[in-house]
């Protein structure tokens, strides 16, 4: 390899880091939507929100962890705590359904997950 060579490969390198915290970090518009029986509960920014955020349901207290970049279930009373184990959600369009307890937990905003599973022609 020549010198130029390396040195392409070497921007090429850092021109993709940088992309790539760039989105990671570029997540302000992300709103959180709560649904409980259909009535909207929450709709704020994702960054305004306090760490630990509690949503009274018919069934007992929902506890959300939040941070500026994702949103997770901590505790719910449900019997299964599927909401639970489903994860932390960090993407637009990604929701977390807690069927019991009538709960809907989405965010919504400008960013979305373009991972795609397949791509057919």
């Amino acid at each position: 390899m020549r010198k130029a060579d390396i040195i392409l490969c070497l921007l090429l390198a850092l021109l993709a880091a940088v992309g790539f915290f760039y989105k990671q970090n570029n997540q302000n518009g992300t709103m959180l939507n709560v649904k409980v029986n259909g009535q909207t509960v929450v709709n704020k920014p994702l960054a305004a929100l306090p760490a630990d955020l509690s949503i009274a349901t018919s069934e007992g207290t929902i506890h959300l962890q939040c941070n500026a970049n994702s949103v997770s279930v901590i505790s719910a009373p449900c019997p299964d705590k599927l909401c639970q184990k489903q994860g932390a959600i960090t993407y637009a369009g990604q929701a977390i359904v807690c069927v019991p307890c009538r709960a809907v937990i989405t965010l919504s905003g400008t960013e979305t997950n373009h991972d795609y599973d397949a791509v057919l022609q």
